[in-house]
């Protein structure tokens, strides 16, 4: 048996499938969004790592080098 759709029956089929396909872009750009604020996110943590441990090494070699041990006689970071 054979349907037949009125008129108005195909557009809210197609009224339908456009909030569908709205509703697909709208979440493929929240994803970008949440992806792009991820990655900076990211990026900023490792920056933020980065400067930590220079700061941490600076730091070591400093207090080093004020207890007037030569820098040959210690090795920073490693257990023996």
């Amino acid at each position: 048996m054979q349907r037949h759709l009125s008129y108005s029956g195909l557009r809210a089929l197609r009224d339908d499938a456009s909030v569908n396909e709205s509703e697909a872009e709208i979440d493929e750009e929240l994803i970008e969004i949440r992806e792009e604020s991820l990655y900076r996110d990211l990026l900023d943590l490792e920056e933020m790592v980065v400067q930590s441990m220079t700061q941490t090494s600076l730091t070591e070699k400093s207090m080093v080098a004020s207890y007037g041990a030569g820098l040959s006689e210690v090795t920073l970071g490693t257990e023996a």
